[in-house]
C-alpha cells in the first residue's frame, strides 16, 4: 500500500484529470440535470463519436497492406482493452454518477482515438 500523501496526490491527479476532461464532453450535456438523463447524453455523443472512430477506422484499414491490416487490428483490440481498463479505473464504482462518468471517460478516450486515427489517414507515410 502506498503512503497516504501519495494516495492523496494520485486522487488528486484523477479529479483534475476528470474534471478537466469530463467537463469538455459534459459541456453539451449540462442542461440535464438528472444522473440518467446525462447518462443518455453521454451515450449519445459516445454513439457518434465510435461511429466517426469506424469510419476512420475503415479508411485505415483499406489504404494498408495486409501486414499493417494486422498491426492495426491487435493496436485497436489493445486500445479497446485499455480504454476500458483506464476508464473504470478511474471511475469509482457505485452512485449516481458512476454511469455518466464513465461514458464521459470512454468518449474522451474515443475522442483520443479518433485525432490518432485522423493522423494516420492523412499522414504522408499512409500508402
Amino acid at each position: 500500500m502506498a503512503p497516504i500523501k501519495y494516495q492523496i496526490l494520485l486522487m488528486f491527479a484523477i479529479l483534475v484529470f476528470m474534471t478537466e476532461g469530463l467537463a469538455r464532453a459534459a459541456d453539451s450535456c449540462a442542461e440535464s440535470y438528472a444522473p440518467v438523463a446525462r447518462l443518455q447524453c453521454a451515450m449519445d455523443q459516445l454513439s457518434e463519436a465510435e461511429n466517426t472512430m469506424e469510419a476512420l477506422w475503415g479508411r485505415v484499414i483499406a489504404t494498408s497492406s495486409e501486414q499493417e491490416r494486422t498491426y492495426h487490428r491487435h493496436a485497436q483490440a489493445a486500445w479497446e482493452a485499455y480504454r476500458e481498463a483506464h476508464c473504470l479505473a478511474l471511475i469509482p464504482a457505485g452512485g449516481t454518477e458512476a454511469g455518466p462518468s464513465l461514458a464521459f471517460c470512454r468518449l474522451m478516450q474515443t475522442e483520443r482515438r479518433i485525432e490518432d486515427l485522423r493522423q494516420a489517414v492523412s499522414s504522408p507515410e499512409s500508402p
